[in-house]
């Protein structure tokens, strides 16, 4: 940052200063002060006419996506395709974007033209394959995962839309596994816990079953998944992504209800002995 902010001092036209403070600021996590490098940069961009400047509307465009203003994001990187047209991560995230608002046909557009000027991009491939997924094109999808996980080893939402498709396909031993290496790599994501929890429930495989339920009250707090729940019900999390609530409503709801109990228990244990002591105390 010293030297960054030193070179813009001394250097307040130079543009490419300003967009490294910008990155900076960016990695930091001070969006707002990104932002404002980034915008300078691209005024003495435009001013100097350089050919560098697509780079600053792409990082400009993340930091819009990452502060949740993504029509400024979509203008960013839909410029940065007008300067270079063959950029293949700009594409990748403007279908991240059209993703998000449900456009899966466009998405697949965009996608397609990235993994076309980058056949490597593990992240595209990535992408691809929910949007096949959404499609219902299951064995597409599972070749986007595996090009994703060859590119990206391990990659817990490539394993966890393989599992996904496993479970729908009802080739449940696969869905396990892949479930579980997801949950290896990020235990608190919620929606490959209920997916395993629907899995096992099916297997009638009881052991297991218990095993990640009494894992997720613990490490779940019983707000984040009733949000999460709520979304399924009220189709804001769509049928090709979402578990079966019948099934795991009864067994969640009873986990929680349960651990609940028992901290209740171990709560009037630990009242009993402390007002012990303390009555001790007082004789």
């Amino acid at each position: 940052m010293s030297l960054w902010l030193d070179t813009v001092d001394k250097s307040p036209n130079h543009p490419r200063a300003h967009h490294n403070l910008g990155r900076y600021y960016g990695d930091s996590g001070q969006k707002e002060k990104a932002i404002a490098e980034y915008e300078i940069a691209l005024k003495l961009e435009r001013a100097s006419h350089a050919e560098t400047d697509h780079v600053t509307h792409y990082n400009l465009a993340l930091e819009y996506i990452d502060s949740s203003q993504e029509d400024k994001a979509l203008e960013h990187l839909k410029k940065a395709i007008e300067i270079d047209p063959g950029y293949s991560a700009a594409y990748n995230n403007l279908a991240v974007l059209m993703i998000k608002k449900g456009k899966y046909d466009e998405a697949f557009d965009y996608l397609i033209k990235a993994l076309t000027y980058d056949k490597k991009s593990w992240s595209a491939h990535n992408n691809l394959g929910f949007v096949l997924l959404k499609k219902g094109r299951f064995e597409e999808a599972i070749t986007e995962f595996r090009y994703a996980l060859a590119g990206k080893k391990d990659f817990p939402p490539a394993l966890y839309g393989l599992g996904v498709i496993y479970k729908y396909k009802r080739e449940f031993g696969k869905a396990k596994y892949y479930l579980r290496r997801a949950l290896e790599k990020n235990k608190r994501h919620i929606m490959t816990r209920l997916h395993l929890i629907e899995t096992l429930s099916v297997t009638m495989e009881k052991e297991s079953l218990k095993t990640v339920l009494a894992e997720t009250v613990r490490i779940i707090p019983p707000e984040i998944v009733h949000e999460v729940i709520e979304k399924i019900a009220t189709d804001k999390i769509p049928d090709d992504e979402a578990p079966d609530l019948e099934v795991i409503l009864p067994l969640v709801g009873k986990a929680y209800i349960e651990r609940s109990e028992m901290l209740g228990n171990y709560g009037y244990h630990y009242l009993e002995k402390g007002r012990g002591n303390l009555e001790g105390l007082h004789h």
